[in-house]
C-alpha cells in the first residue's frame, strides 16, 4: 500500500494498492505488475517465486537463497583462526 495523498508535490500515482511477493533468493519485495504477460520465475527447488533478477544466476548456481548464502558465510568466517 503507497498512499502518497497528504503529500503536496505532483507524484503521479497518489494511491497504490497492489499485491507483492518477497524473492526467496535475494529477499527483495516485489510488486506484482496485474498486465505481465510473460511468466514470472519459479524455483523448483525451494518451491518459491524468485525475481528477474536472480532467474539468470538461478539458471548457472542452482537454488541459493539468501539465508544458505549469510549461513555459510558465518560458518567460514568461524573457521579462521587467528594467531
Amino acid at each position: 500500500l503507497i498512499d502518497q495523498r497528504a503529500c503536496d508535490r505532483p507524484l503521479g500515482a497518489r494511491f497504490l494498492e497492489a499485491d507483492t511477493y518477497t524473492c526467496a533468493h535475494c529477499e527483495a519485495q516485489i510488486v506484482r505488475n496485474p498486465a505481465r504477460e510473460r511468466a514470472r520465475h519459479h524455483c523448483y527447488a525451494c518451491d518459491r517465486y524468485i525475481c528477474d533478477a536472480c532467474a539468470p544466476l538461478y539458471a548457472v548456481a542452482g537454488c541459493k537463497p539468501l539465508a544458505k548464502v549469510i549461513d555459510e558465510h558465518f560458518r567460514s568466517a568461524s573457521r579462521i583462526r587467528i594467531f
